[in-house]
């Protein structure tokens, strides 16, 4: 087959032809930039809205979290600060009930529990559970606690007394406390 078309004119004809088709690409690799650009731009404003929604009501939150959580700490303090001063251990005839027995209890004498019942209208009554080396130091604890003025009624049931050496006690005491 003849050629009319000498070589280097078919090479710049084919430089053109690449050249051309090249343009074409990216004309239309723009086009479909620009067109999902366009068709993302909505959903874009749309989403920097919402955020920007979210983080004023964020902030509104945190604001309101931090008042609560000063309001509560100030109302537990206030709290605890109110029950330490009613319950000023010195002051009170339960602290004064519960060393008056510690110092009356001899070393043979091991105590396990102390129960402490308020009376409303009634008087009010410590229950004390423990172990006694034997019995002679257990009545001595009780003769200990009935001199006492304190204690109107200090009770200590015959049943404790059956065992002569490692003796469990229950002992009851009424008074004013």
């Amino acid at each position: 087959m003849f050629t009319l078309l000498p070589e280097q004119h078919k090479k710049k004809l084919f430089k053109s032809y690449r050249m051309r088709l090249f343009i074409v690409i990216i004309i239309f690799a723009a086009a479909f930039f620009l067109v999902s650009v366009a068709l993302l731009f909505p959903s874009y404003i749309s989403l920097s809205l919402e955020k920007r929604s979210l983080v004023s009501e964020n902030s509104v939150l945190e604001k309101e979290i931090r008042a609560k959580e000063k309001k509560g700490v100030f109302e537990t303090l206030s709290l605890i600060k109110s029950d330490l001063t009613l319950s000023n251990p010195s002051d009170t005839l339960i602290y004064e009930s519960i060393s008056t027995i510690l110092q009356a209890k001899p070393s043979k004498v091991t105590i396990k529990s102390i129960k402490y019942t308020h009376g409303e209208n009634a008087k009010s009554s410590i229950t004390i559970q423990g172990n006694a080396g034997d019995r002679f130091s257990l009545i001595g604890f009780s003769n200990n606690l009935k001199k006492e003025l304190m204690f109107t009624t200090v009770d200590l049931p015959i049943s404790n007394l059956a065992k002569q050496t490692d003796v469990d006690f229950n002992l009851t005491l009424i008074g004013d406390f």
